[in-house]
């Protein structure tokens, strides 16, 4: 906002969420960071009849004076304020001056969640609010619109030609004190800050109805009490680093379900516990919290200087902690008002939806979030419910998150296809990363987002085990490139294998192996001319894989096999041939191997025995496999019926498993 303002824009337009909590904290935030800046003002009510009035002065206003609107994402407020923009008093003004719109959380119900219904039926409908923006924008000859979002995958897969497709980027890098799920789910630090939650506690409201608090949400909750008052509180001979670094205030979020009924019952179940401490410590009864507090110290004993005693621990909760928190239900209902913080120093949130996105949990120490999902999680809805990220640093040590174990896995993927997001999109120009159809990295336990707004096709490629090339629409050049690719690699470094027995030694089982360079394999890559759109992608996805070999696991080599090189005239195969195929290769060749087993040359030499792979010592790298195929009697196909042409295969080792994603470019 302070950049619009110096930028000389009169009206900026925040379109500041979906609920009315996230809309409250967002006009708090703006105008507790504005102060006593005369020149800039916020306001939220367009349903004052004196607004259209307050624009056009501003817009007209020539001392500087930046007002900003912010506004809840529904359709009808978003209608509303584009409606006013169309009064008639308005129309010289708006001519005259430019408008800024910022758009929050602009991954979420802002894009039109029928794009993908429309590229399947032929239709063009358009869901409610992505309908309202375009209208707004409308109203607005002249306008900047400016999408914010931690979960771009969307954004950048919708059709590139959709109204809301961006046209540039900027990453934005978070300062130093800040805690992601590097920190969370990769550093060395994550052990302590990640708790499994064990199968039989992982909340379902249909397959996993818990009927007792599980035993994770006690611990946690006993945690959450015992760090605030060590975090909070003066009473505690801790080591001088800890004593520096105090947080007065302190929260929990316990997130299982989006059902209320659900939420209700984790509410229950947290006041009982709370209440048992209480009557507990009143009837001296301390031998509870002498084991939580003992199991604690282990994890934490290292911050003290001197052992905490139970009686001041119990001292400390029953006088400062239990008179001085608040549970909440965070439900609909409650998001019409800002969220009461200073109703108490100590908070517990219990919640689903309103949880997931944007809204930040003040001061968040212990997560726990015993919800998962039946099939595959959405990348970019897990990632927003991460409200436990943030500038933690000088608590971090107090900071924990309790997680069933798949979701953890599926945070681990995440934070893989963040960084490698973020690395492509800080080296290539927003126009060049859609031009390679906007390649991204997945994981086999996830999606990246709601199909529902891809009007495109996207591909998949899995790159795990054996995978093969199509004949390349271009045969003679194809072939010409991959006979100088082996013509290139010096007699020497080639070795002759064959099945141990004579009896299995056929000029189809005869190969040629030899070890290379990963980057000759890139070479010959970059050469390849595939001549189909589908296909192309893939050969990138394998280029990506290789460079993923070499950076990420300091891989150098990959072993290079001529199969049945004493077939001159190549080995006789079927191809079919289907002219209605829109995007792939219209050639098929009968299947050159199986999966499983996994090859190194072929049926009698696989890839884990001695006669195969282990022969040569192999040990997890890459595998290409060179066919030279003749298209047998049984192709009709007559533009490739009895040609001679070379394909390549490759087997990626289960190890290095990878997933990419890209959008099919017509």
């Amino acid at each position: 906002m302070a950049l619009a303002h110096d930028n000389d824009y009169r009206v900026a337009i925040l379109i500041a969420g979906r609920t009315n909590l996230l809309l409250s904290q967002n006009t708090e935030r703006l105008t507790e960071d504005i102060g006593d800046n005369r020149n800039i003002s916020v306001t939220t009510n367009e349903s004052d009849p004196d607004f259209v009035r307050k624009i056009d002065k501003s817009l007209k206003n020539s001392k500087g004076r930046l007002l900003i609107i912010t506004i809840l994402k529904h359709q009808d407020h978003i209608n509303n304020l584009a409606q006013l923009f169309k009064d008639t008093r308005l129309k010289d003004s708006l001519n005259d001056r430019s408008i800024i719109i910022f758009d929050d959380e602009s991954d979420q119900a802002s894009l039109n969640t029928m794009a993908s219904k429309n590229s399947k039926k032929a239709t063009d409908e358009s869901s409610a609010i992505f309908s309202s923006i375009k209208n707004l924008r409308s109203s607005i000859p002249n306008h900047s619109y400016i999408q914010y979002t931690a979960t771009p995958q969307a954004n950048l897969l919708i059709d590139y030609i959709d109204l809301l497709s961006p046209e540039w980027h900027v990453l934005l890098e978070p300062g130093k004190s800040y805690t992601g799920g590097l920190t969370f789910f990769k550093e060395p630090l994550t052990e302590k800050l990640t708790y499994n939650i064990p199968e039989k506690e992982r909340f379902h409201f249909k397959e996993n109805k818990l009927t007792t608090p599980p035993q994770g949400l006690i611990d946690s909750i006993y945690k959450f009490i015992l760090s605030s008052i060590f975090l909070s509180y003066d009473d505690f001979d801790m080591v001088s680093e800890r004593k520096k670094n105090k947080l007065n205030k302190t929260s929990m979020m316990i997130h299982p379900c989006f059902r209320k009924d659900s939420i209700e019952t984790f509410f229950s179940w947290t006041e009982s516990i709370l209440d048992g401490l209480q009557q507990s410590i009143e009837d001296n009864n301390l031998s509870f919290l002498n084991e939580k507090l003992e199991k604690y110290l282990v994890e934490y004993g290292s911050l003290f200087n001197t052992k905490p005693e139970l009686n001041k621990v119990a001292e400390i909760i029953n006088n400062d902690f239990l008179g001085n928190y608040k549970v909440h239900q965070v439900v609909g209902g409650m998001e019409k008002k800002a969220f009461p913080w200073s109703f108490a120093d100590h908070h517990i949130l219990i919640g689903g939806q309103l949880l997931d996105r944007g809204f930040t949990v003040k001061n968040l120490i212990i997560t726990y979030m015993p919800r998962d999902t039946k099939g595959k999680n959405n990348a970019d809805t897990i990632e927003q419910r991460c409200r436990f990220f943030g500038y933690k640093k000088d608590y971090i040590d107090f900071c924990e998150v309790y997680l069933p174990k798949g979701l953890k896995s599926d945070y681990v993927s995440y934070v893989d296809h963040e960084i490698n997001l973020r690395n492509i999109l800080s080296t290539v120009e927003l126009s060049e990363f859609k031009k390679a159809g906007s390649p991204m990295l997945s994981a086999a336990g996830i999606n990246l987002t709601n199909n529902n707004r891809i009007g495109s096709s996207l591909r998949s490629d899995q790159l795990k085990g054996f995978q093969y090339f199509e004949p390349p629409l271009n045969i003679d050049k194809n072939n010409e490139i991959i006979n100088d690719f082996i013509n290139d690699i010096p007699h020497q470094l080639w070795n002759d294998f064959m099945p141990d027995s004579p009896k299995d030694q056929t000029e189809n089982t005869k190969h040629k192996i030899g070890k290379l360079e990963l980057v000759k394999i890139l070479e010959l890559i970059n050469k390849i001319d595939i001549g189909n759109a589908y296909e192309a992608i893939k050969l990138s996805n394998f280029e990506r894989y290789i460079f993923h070999l070499i950076e990420n696991h300091k891989q150098e080599f990959a072993w290079v096999i001529q199969i049945a090189t004493e077939r001159k005239d190549g080995r006789p195969r079927t191809v079919s041939f289907d002219s209605d195929e829109k995007y792939k290769n219209p050639y098929k060749i009968s299947a050159l191997a199986s999966n499983y087993p996994s090859y190194f040359g072929d049926s009698k030499l696989l890839l884990h025995t001695d006669s195969g792979g282990e022969k040569f010592g192999y040990n997890d790298e890459l595998i290409l496999q060179i066919h030279k195929i003749k298209a047998s009697e049984g192709t009709t196909e007559p533009s490739i019926k009895d040609k001679c042409f070379y394909t390549l295969a490759f087997n990626f080792p289960e190890k290095f498993n990878q997933i990419y994603v890209n959008k099919i470019l017509n």
